[in-house]
Order: C-alpha cells, then sequence, then structure tokens
C-alpha cells in the first residue's frame, strides 16, 4: 500500500512520497516483465485459524493443496473480521535522491455489503494520495468490485463479475476493458490484505522458501505477483518490536522490489512495507502505533 501523493506513471511509483499500492495519473501501468516463478510454489488457499486476542482482519492458515486465484472444496479462507479498524504509519523515502517524510493511514470497514479498504497519504507541502478498495467478502477472501485512485484526479477499475462466467472483467474510467481476469483476482491495494491473510497468522507451514501467487489487476491490466517468504525476523518499528513474517515479491531486474512484514499482532495487514525502484527511489513504511482492537 504505497501510493505517491502526486501520482505516477509507474503503477507503484515513489518518485513522489509514497505509501505501497499506485498506478496512476491517466496513463496506463507500463507492461511488467513477468516475474521468476518456479512450478514449485505452493499456491495460497487457506483454512481456518484459531482466533487471538488481537486478530483485527483475519484470521487464516495455509493450506497445501489451494490456489489464491480460487479456493478449493478443501481449503477457503474463513475470515474473522473485528474492524472498524484504522492504522498509522510513518513513511521515509528517497526520490530523486531527496529524502522525504510522510504520514499515511490504512482504514478498513466491513458491512453486510462487504468491505472497503482505504489507504490515504499525507505529505507537507506535497499533497494527499488516496486509494480505496471496495468489494465483497467471500470464503476465499476478498472479491473487489471497485479501485480509486485520487490525486490530481481521480482514476477508477470497475469489476465484473458475472455468476454465469468463467472470467471477470475490469474497466477503466476511460472505457478501456480488460477480459479474463482469473477469479480470485485483486487490486493494488486489495492484495496486500489478501495475501495477509494466508501468511499472517500462526502460519506453522510458512517458512522460508513458501510461495505465494495472486493475479492482481491495475490500470495497465492483469499481472502475476509472485512472493516467497524470506523467513521469520524480529523487527523495530515505531509502534515497538514484533516478530514477523518476511515476504518479498520475485520480480525481474526492471520490475519494483516489494518487501512486506507480517506480524500475528496485526494479522492481515503488513506492519512494514519496502519498496526499492531500479532507479535507487525508495518508501520504507512502518508502523506507528498498534491500533486499538474492538471487542469481538
Amino acid at each position: 500500500m504505497a501510493v505517491s501523493p502526486a501520482g505516477g506513471d509507474d503503477p507503484m511509483a515513489v518518485a513522489d512520497p509514497p505509501l505501497p499500492v499506485t498506478d496512476a495519473r491517466g496513463t496506463a501501468d507500463p507492461a511488467p516483465s513477468p516475474p521468476h516463478e518456479d512450478r514449485s510454489e505452493t499456491p495460497s488457499g487457506v483454512e481456518a485459524g484459531n482466533d487471538e486476542p488481537r486478530a483485527t482482519l483475519a484470521q487464516a492458515m495455509p493450506a497445501p493443496d489451494s490456489d489464491a486465484s480460487g479456493p478449493t472444496a478443501e481449503a477457503a479462507t474463513r475470515w474473522a473480521i473485528t474492524g472498524p479498524l484504522r492504522v498509522a504509519y510513518d513513511v521515509q523515502g528517497e526520490a530523486k535522491g531527496l529524502s522525504y517524510r510522510a504520514a499515511a493511514t490504512l482504514t478498513w470497514h466491513v458491512t453486510a455489503e462487504g468491505y472497503t479498504l482505504e489507504m490515504a497519504l499525507r505529505a507537507f507541502l506535497v499533497g494527499e494520495r488516496v486509494q480505496r478498495s471496495t468489494g465483497l467478502l467471500r470464503a476465499d477472501g476478498l472479491v473487489p468490485l471497485r479501485f480509486e485512485d485520487r490525486a490530481r484526479r481521480e482514476r477508477v477499475l470497475q469489476f465484473d463479475w458475472s455468476a454465469d462466467a468463467p472470467h471477470g472483467s475490469a474497466r477503466r474510467d476511460d472505457g478501456t476493458v480488460y477480459d479474463a481476469i482469473p477469479r480470485g483476482a485483486q487490486d493494488r491495494l486489495s492484495v496486500f490484505a489478501q495475501l495477509g491473510t494466508v501468511v499472517a497468522l500462526g502460519d506453522a507451514g510458512a517458512g522460508a522458501g513458501r510461495r505465494w501467487r495472486i493475479p492482481v489487476v491495475g490500470l495497465g491490466g492483469l499481472e502475476h505477483w509472485s512472493f516467497e517468504a524470506v523467513g521469520r525476523e524480529r523487527i523495530t518499528l515505531p509502534a515497538g518490536e514484533t516478530d514477523a513474517l518476511h515476504v518479498r515479491r520475485l520480480a525481474s531486474e526492471r520490475a519494483l522490489d516489494v518487501d512486506l512484514w507480517y506480524s500475528p499482532a496485526l494479522p492481515g495487514l503488513p506492519v512494514r512495507i519496502v519498496l526499492q525502484q531500479p532507479n535507487g527511489d525508495r518508501v520504507d513504511q512502518r508502523l506507528r502505533e498498534w491500533p486499538a482492537v474492538p471487542p469481538s
């Protein structure tokens, strides 16, 4: 969830102060190079986990024979939402050789109609950028229906998941349509919460080397993002120290490097996100304070 306040042409630009997930100033995402993958990667469906006192987004345990692009009968995510939730992050970055600081806020809300996930970044003298994902909650996770990206202008991606179609589609606000979208695909904000549900909690099976693959749709079309568990680490955040699972996106030399840390203390959402562009631009987003957990 890293978003440049002013927007940018790169799908996850860090040319201006950001937070993790970008598409947008009015141009399509450039076509990405395919990620390095091997066929031994472990798909990312999940089974139910046990509730924990700090659970705020979801409880999930990785299961061996499922896929993030579609659930199996044996393994599906079971959500344990206790929101609404508001999470604050401190952001430090480097852009065009200049350092900056910013503040980011992620909010999560769920109703009978579905979920809303919003990430807003505000930087002094730079402005604000907001990304919002809205959609449904199903047994296998998030089903995005609309993705919005607002900075200098608003860009919108609308999803259509017709019940009688084997695949979905996505329509940009300029009329561009992307067909053959796999069921289980995420937008550029919901992907971080969807990934979090399968790696963030009591994940005894998510040791170093475990892999997940998730279809992701941005303003430039469909990509397939592959992630690998680097291992468990003790990290220091503005909110304090915590044990976390470090997950890294597998990518080519031309693609953006993405590193995520998920802690059982905030299951479903990353406590730290680091993005690195090939040109050296970098953003580091760290949890500022542990959110209050509403009573279950």
